[in-house]
């Protein structure tokens, strides 16, 4: 399901493009992305490549800045996604994704975290409580001097 920060891009031709970021007096690619289209087995019906790719924030950066990929993506070839849309998903994907949350939900550690923020909030409102407290009862003294 959702990966962590980036984007889905959605090959939408029939065919394979490969995009390479190379930057001035280098002679390897940094970055070579491959979008593949959705591809299905003939005899079977069997969905191999659903046609989506993933690519992360500074991968998206680096290929709009020095590939044709804004040109693709504005002529249809390819279309941007923030997340994959239900019905390329497969089961075993919901399902290891539930299971990924499940896991953080017993853990806990968001609950936890938040417990200690509160108890730190807590202890700090105390101490400036009783800070105005103590200026509340030297005011009087000061005045009368």
């Amino acid at each position: 399901m959702e990966k962590g920060k980036g984007k889905y891009i959605k090959n939408t031709t029939d065919y394979a493009y490969a995009l390479e970021v190379r930057f001035k007096g280098e002679l390897s690619a940094s970055l070579v992305k491959e979008f593949r289209p959705e591809t299905m087995d003939g005899q079977s019906g069997k969905i191999l490549h659903n046609g989506f790719t993933f690519v992360t924030n500074e991968e998206y950066e680096q290929l709009q800045k020095h590939t044709r990929f804004g040109r693709y993506v504005e002529k249809g070839i390819f279309v941007e996604y923030d997340k994959l849309p239900d019905e390329v998903v497969t089961l075993d994907e919901k399902y290891a994704a539930l299971l990924s949350e499940n896991a953080k939900l017993k853990a806990g550690t968001e609950l936890e975290e938040l417990r200690a923020k509160v108890a730190s909030l807590s202890e700090e409102n105390f101490a400036l409580k009783k800070a105005l407290e103590d200026t509340k009862t030297e005011a009087p003294k000061a005045k009368g001097k």
